[in-house]
């Protein structure tokens, strides 16, 4: 019986160093000329406008139906780095934007938009906030 445990033991042993080194063999070389370098973009948009006061939709390049954005839940698209351009609608009115334009952005991955009372802030950190655009008709 201990002859059994030690040779399946042993056996053990040898599969997992068989698998080490099979393993290790396979090892990313980040030298590599194969090395892959994927960029996504990620647009984030969220309705910052006090709830009570009417429905907030978008219309975009990748959202060709009306979305309606919930107070407070930011709606999240994974994107590629083409322009994205974006009509809000707020009650009667509207802005038009680029949610995304590669000559303004400067290499920013994340791009983060808020809309507000007085308009669309943009923003590269989600914590410094630019006003981009007002309200107008639509």
């Amino acid at each position: 019986m201990c002859r059994s445990i030690c040779v399946g033991v042993l056996l053990s042993l040898g599969v997992c160093q068989i698998s080490l080194t099979f393993a290790d063999s396979l090892a990313w070389n980040r030298d590599s000329k194969f090395d892959i370098k994927i960029n996504i973009l990620l647009l984030s948009m969220v309705n910052d406008i006090v709830p009570t006061t009417g429905r907030l939709t978008f219309i975009s390049d990748f959202q060709a139906t009306e979305y309606e954005l919930e107070p407070g839940e930011p709606f999240v698209k994974l994107t590629n780095f083409e322009v994205h351009d974006c009509i809000m609608i707020w009650n009667s009115l509207c802005a038009k934007f680029d949610l995304y334009n590669p000559s303004r952005e400067g290499g920013h991955q994340r791009i983060y938009w808020s809309a507000r009372r007085d308009g669309v802030y943009h923003s590269w950190n989600n914590a410094t906030w630019d006003k981009n655009t007002g309200w107008g008709p639509c």
